[in-house]
C-alpha cells in the first residue's frame, strides 16, 4: 500500500506538477465560477411555470382551486353551520360540549356529568338516507309537519325537511317525553331550512 503523506511523496508530487498546469488550473476555476453565476442569473430569471407543460395544461393549473369549505354537490350547508349554539342548547334543554363534524353531519354530545342529551344534524345524502330506512325498512310512524321548507315529516326523536333537493335532519336523543320535544324540534328545523340555500 502506498502512503502518500509521507514529506518526500509529497514534495515528489509537487515537483511532477509543472507551474503552467498550476496557473491553468486556476483560471479554469475562475471561469467556471463566472459560468456558474451567469446560469443561476439565468434561473432566477426563468418562470416559475411547469417547464414542458402545454399551454392549456398551464391555463388549467392556474384556475383558482375550489375553496376547501366549499360543500359537496347536493350539500348547500355546513351541518354544523345551520343552527346556532343558544338554539342547540334550546333544543336539547342543557348544555352541550362542542360539536364534533363528519361527513355531512354533525353531533353535540351532552357533557359525561349528565343529564342525557344528544343533538345530531345531518345535511345532504345522509338525512335523505336515515329518512328512508326509518320509514320503509324500519316501519316507523312519521307525521307530516307544514310551514317547513318544501316538504318535512316526523317521528320520534327526529326530524326531516327537504329545501329544494337538499334534505336536512335533526334528532335528538333524551329522555324527555317525545310530546315534548316534538315542538323544540320543529322550531329548531324551521331555523336550520331557513339557513339552507
Amino acid at each position: 500500500m502506498h502512503h502518500f503523506d509521507h514529506p518526500a511523496h509529497r514534495s515528489i508530487l509537487r515537483r511532477r506538477v509543472p507551474p503552467w498546469f498550476a496557473v491553468a488550473l486556476l483560471a479554469a476555476s475562475v471561469l467556471v465560477g463566472c459560468a456558474d453565476d451567469s446560469e443561476r442569473s439565468a434561473v432566477q430569471l426563468r418562470p416559475t411555470t411547469t417547464l414542458d407543460a402545454p399551454p392549456e395544461k398551464l391555463a388549467d393549473d392556474a384556475a383558482p382551486d375550489p375553496a376547501p369549505d366549499a360543500p359537496a354537490p347536493g350539500v348547500s350547508a355546513d351541518p354544523c353551520a345551520v343552527l346556532t349554539p343558544a338554539e342547540v342548547v334550546e333544543l336539547a334543554g342543557t348544555v352541550l360540549d362542542p360539536p364534533v363534524a363528519a361527513d355531512g353531519m354533525c353531533t353535540y354530545s351532552g357533557p359525561v356529568t349528565g343529564p342525557l342529551a344528544q343533538v345530531e344534524v345531518y345535511v345532504g345524502p345522509g338525512a335523505e338516507k336515515i329518512l328512508e330506512i326509518d320509514r320503509d325498512t324500519l316501519d316507523h310512524l312519521f307525521v307530516p309537519v307544514t310551514g317547513i321548507g318544501d316538504e318535512a315529516t316526523s317521528e320520534d326523536g327526529a326530524i326531516f325537511v327537504r329545501v329544494g333537493t337538499t334534505w336536512l335532519a335533526i334528532r335528538l336523543v333524551t329522555l324527555d317525553d317525545p310530546a315534548l320535544i316534538s315542538p323544540r324540534l320543529e322550531t329548531a328545523a324551521r331555523a336550520a331550512a331557513a339557513r339552507i340555500s
